[in-house]
C-alpha cells in the first residue's frame, strides 16, 4: 500500500507540480497565521478549500470605506495600508499590515459598510474568505465552521480590549494636558 500511495503522489506531483507546491505553501501560511492557531491540521485542510486568492496591484483599494463587508482577507504576500479619510480631507493611515495579518473579519458576521479603506501597498497577494463561503460551510462542514466562528470571536474581542486600553491611555493625555493647562 504504501508503494501505491508514493506511486500516486510521484505521478500528481509530476502532472501539478505548482498546484501541489502552492497549496503547500497557502497551507503553511496558514498553519503560522495566528487566526489559526487552534487549527488542527484536518480543519486547514478543509478551510484552505475555501479559500480565494487575489493579486492586487500597487495603491489598488482591496476595499473601500462605506462598502459592504463580505470576505475576511489575510496577507499572503505584500502590504496592505488600511485607511480613513481625516476631518481635513488627507488620509490617515491606522495600520500598516505585513504578511499573516488579517483584516475584515467582521464581514464574517454581517454586511455593515466597511469603516476604513484597505489598499494594497505594493503588489500584494491576499486570500479571502466570503461569508458565503463560510456559511457552505456552516451547513456542509459545521464542525471545521465553528473554530472560523472561534477566532472571529477571540479576535475581536482581543482587538475591542486594545482599542478601549488605548482610548483609555489619550483620555489620560488629554486630562494631563487640561489640568497642567
Amino acid at each position: 500500500m504504501a508503494n501505491t500511495t508514493n506511486w500516486r503522489s510521484f505521478l500528481w506531483q509530476s502532472i501539478f507540480p505548482k498546484t501541489i507546491q502552492k497549496n503547500q505553501a497557502r497551507l503553511s501560511f496558514l498553519k503560522e497565521t495566528a487566526f489559526f492557531q487552534d487549527f488542527s491540521q484536518f480543519e486547514l485542510d478543509l478551510v484552505h478549500d475555501f479559500l480565494h486568492e487575489r493579486v492586487f496591484k500597487d495603491d489598488e483599494p482591496i476595499f473601500e470605506i462605506g462598502q459592504p463587508g463580505a470576505v475576511l482577507y489575510f496577507v499572503f504576500k505584500g502590504k496592505v495600508s488600511i485607511e480613513v479619510p481625516s476631518q481635513n480631507g488627507t488620509v490617515k493611515k491606522l495600520a500598516e499590515l505585513t504578511e499573516r495579518s488579517f483584516f475584515g473579519e467582521l464581514a464574517l458576521l454581517d454586511d455593515a459598510p466597511r469603516s476604513a479603506t484597505a489598499r494594497a501597498i505594493g503588489e500584494t497577494t491576499v486570500l479571502g474568505l466570503a461569508r458565503a463561503e463560510l456559511e457552505s460551510m456552516l451547513k456542509e462542514r459545521p464542525l471545521v465552521a465553528a473554530p472560523v466562528y472561534r477566532s472571529v470571536a477571540r479576535i475581536t474581542g482581543a482587538r475591542l480590549v486594545s482599542t478601549i486600553e488605548r482610548i483609555q491611555k489619550e483620555q489620560q493625555v488629554e486630562l494631563k494636558a487640561v489640568s497642567n493647562g
